[in-house]
């Protein structure tokens, strides 16, 4: 197979397809349902053409662009144009003015195709990059009206830095300027609990489970509400991911066909992706959808397969889990482990369900939630007092995350359901004759 590899495709390509093969023959042994099969061939045949694809609608020359802004940061900015972006780096020697997420702009400068490297393919997949402006000049900005008060921008009060920093990155899901936060979170290998997984969206459709079935107007009427509360959410989150997969799952879970046909959770994460797939083909190479699928089947799955009796027990091995599926996360942002990440994983967790929605219910007093994150962000710095760190000085690949949180989903499978596979093959073995 690797010669075969080496030979058909560029270096490039081969780190994906290997990817998807190693996902393919793992789902092949996993299930034994044909319809699961079907859906799983159809989205690695869409993969396939998505990710290979390397036509390209415009030839290399100057032009003139006219689009939205997409993502502006502090190096580069993408233009949407013509449904796909155009990358702008940004060149310190031109001013560019204020340019925001939503306004019009247009910039002149040399385009050429994007051919990125393997360790930000991911990145330029998921954005769907396709063309680079080089030695750009932007001609004319048209900002987006903004109010006198408004939930998407900062506040001009330096007593409010605690609400800059953490309401954007708790509610909707922005990663702001405040490289010292970031630092904070990924060294305490919390980063799944704050933006990447949607953790707090899961845990709420979860707490359904606890409510009794006698109750089930009652039930019935959370559930609605929650589902509309969090696609209000995901309206105006930039990290749509999460939310929209918890919907997905809750309306594949409560439907007569469903039930009808008892879709496992392994059943249901396929389908969810699928259909994710179908929405945002992009979404696809994206760490959030990573991390969202993956701490959520970790939470579904093994929590449910996990035969422990007691519940604090299961509990930890849980964070265990969450600890090593995230592991490659936090190391690329810090380049060191944290051996007490699993304790504060355990600690925090409830604390960001609290933190959430109280932001979510607060959010008419900014004072307030200032406060709150003032008290977050201290109980942060308490907690790197007590951390032990390992250094890790290793160069790795951001691609390499989606072969760690694989392959840890995979080995948990396999040592799920070995003591299983051992028992039925040992029932099946005659008793010899004394």
């Amino acid at each position: 197979m690797p010669p075969l590899l080496y030979a058909g495709f560029k270096f490039q390509e081969i780190c994906p397809i290997t990817y998807t093969l190693t996902v393919l023959c793992v789902f092949l042994l996993l299930l034994k349902d044909l319809r699961n099969l079907i859906l799983i061939c159809l989205a690695i045949a869409f993969l396939f053409i998505f990710v290979f694809k390397t036509e390209h609608e415009l030839e290399n020359g100057k032009y003139s662009i006219e689009g939205v802004i997409h993502k502006s940061a502090d190096k580069y900015f993408l233009i949407n144009y013509n449904n796909f972006n155009v990358l702008v780096y940004k060149s310190p020697r031109v001013s560019y003015g204020d340019l925001r997420y939503g306004s019009l702009v247009k910039a002149v400068g040399n385009l050429e195709s994007f051919d990125s490297d393997l360790n930000i393919k991911n990145w330029v997949l998921e954005n769907n990059i396709k063309y680079k402006l080089n030695n750009a000049t932007v001609l004319f900005e048209e900002k987006i009206q903004e109010k006198a008060f408004n939930l998407f921008q900062p506040v001009s009060n330096e007593n409010l830095k605690h609400y800059n920093t953490y309401w954007y990155k708790i509610v909707l899901g922005m990663n702001n300027e405040n490289n010292v936060t970031q630092n904070k979170i990924s060294l305490l290998g919390l980063n799944h609990l704050f933006v990447v997984s949607g953790l707090h969206i899961d845990l709420f459709f979860f707490c359904l489970i606890l409510i009794n079935d006698k109750y089930r107007k009652t039930k019935r009427a959370i559930t609605t509400f929650l589902i509309l509360m969090v696609f209000v959410y995901s309206i105006f989150s930039l990290s749509p991911i999460p939310m929209i997969k918890a919907i997905l799952y809750k309306l594949i879970k409560d439907s007569k066909i469903a039930k009808y046909n008892r879709f496992s959770q392994l059943d249901s994460t396929i389908l969810v992706i699928f259909l994710m797939f179908l929405i945002n083909k992009n979404w696809l190479f994206s760490y959030s959808f990573l991390l969202t699928f993956a701490n959520g089947f970790l939470i579904g799955y093994f929590y449910k397969k996990l035969k422990i009796n007691s519940k604090v027990l299961k509990t930890i091995s849980l964070s265990l889990l969450l600890f090593l599926a995230n592991l490659f996360v936090n190391v690329i942002f810090t380049k060191q482990i944290n051996l007490l990440s699993p304790l504060y994983i355990l600690l925090f967790s409830p604390i960001i369900e609290i933190t959430y929605l109280l932001s979510f219910f607060g959010f008419w007093s900014v004072e307030y939630l200032n406060f709150l994150y003032f008290c977050l962000d201290k109980l942060l710095d308490l907690c790197l007092l007590f951390s032990v760190t390992i250094p890790i000085n290793l160069n790795i690949y951001n691609f390499s995350i989606y072969y760690w949180v694989t392959g840890v989903i995979v080995l948990s499978i396999i040592l799920l359901n070995l003591k299983d596979y051992w028992k039925r093959n040992l029932k099946k073995q005659p008793k010899t004759a004394n």
